[in-house]
């Protein structure tokens, strides 16, 4: 008897091999869709969680500025540029420094909210206003990706023409689990109101639904302000919003005044009917919820 031929392995023929590499790429076929929604998945919590860290700093700054939230220099609806729509963040940053991961969504790959963090001596237009705070160079022009709006009418300072609309104490706000304090925006701060306030009472509704060249749009069409393409018109409607840019399975994270975050649609965010609509955030102080 032949030990070595009793002993010898049988290969595998190619058949074989041909079967194997069949059923590994069935599994990857099966295994690569849940894996990848297990990450977007992943990245809608980091989201929601970067959201409600940016609302706890709003409610730290309040205990220091007698129930107040920072007011920015500029009362231009749109924040009057890079510089003064960014300043009520600005100044919540600065009370710690932390890191700038925490204004970016991990699913936000639009280059259009990518914005330069310092600019020249005297600059209060173009840029965030931070270099002096994450660079040895206060005229760092490095951009820094900005995911998330804070709610304009919380943050513009108030006047007997915008009084109706406008509060800086956040003790005026009476129903917190409503009240958007930060949301993933197309710009960088988020309004909801229908009232007409100079000559932008249309420049509205325009949480996360818009990106470049119509960051002021709501994204069915050339909504634009100005600029190419030139303004064609403003939305009407339910049908005229998208949920495009809502990055989280259709859906946009929005954190609330109470400290929850939790994913919304476009629909929940945006009323265009005051009476029928199903909006589930309010804006304004003098808002109720439905």
């Amino acid at each position: 008897m032949n030990l070595l031929s009793s002993t010898r392995r049988r290969a595998f023929t190619l058949i074989e091999l041909l079967v194997v590499v069949a059923i590994i790429a069935v599994l990857i076929a099966i295994l690569l869709p849940s894996l990848g929604r297990a990450r977007e998945s992943a990245r809608g919590v980091a989201c929601a969680t970067n959201l409600r860290s940016l609302t706890q700093l709003v409610y730290v700054y309040s205990q220091n500025w007698d129930n107040t939230v920072p007011v920015r220099p500029s009362g231009a609806v749109g924040g009057g540029g890079i510089y003064g729509a960014f300043y009520a963040s600005q100044v919540l940053l600065s009370l710690d420094k932390r890191p700038l991961k925490v204004m970016a969504c991990p699913s936000d790959t639009d280059d259009s909210r990518l914005y330069p963090m310092g600019g020249p001596s005297g600059d209060t237009t173009s840029h965030l206003n931070i270099a002096s705070l994450y660079s040895e160079n206060p005229a760092d022009t490095t951009g820094v990706r900005i995911s998330y709006g804070i709610n304009s009418n919380m943050t513009i300072a108030v006047t007997p023409a915008t009084s109706t609309v406008m509060n800086n104490r956040l003790n005026a706000y009476k129903y917190p689990s409503a009240t958007l304090v930060y949301a993933e925006s197309s710009w960088l701060n988020c309004r909801g109101y229908r009232n007409t306030i100079g000559d932008q009472g249309e420049l509205r509704y325009r949480t996360a639904f818009a990106a470049y060249p119509d960051r002021l749009a709501w994204s069915n069409g050339p909504f634009t302000t100005g600029g190419s393409p030139p303004t064609n018109s403003t939305p009407a409607g339910p049908n005229d919003v998208s949920n495009k840019y809502a990055r989280h399975a259709g859906k946009v994270n929005v954190a609330f005044l109470d400290g929850h975050a939790e994913g919304l649609t476009s629909r929940e965010t945006v009323d265009f009917d005051p009476v029928n609509g199903t909006a589930r955030v309010i804006y304004t102080y003098t808002e109720r919820p439905k």
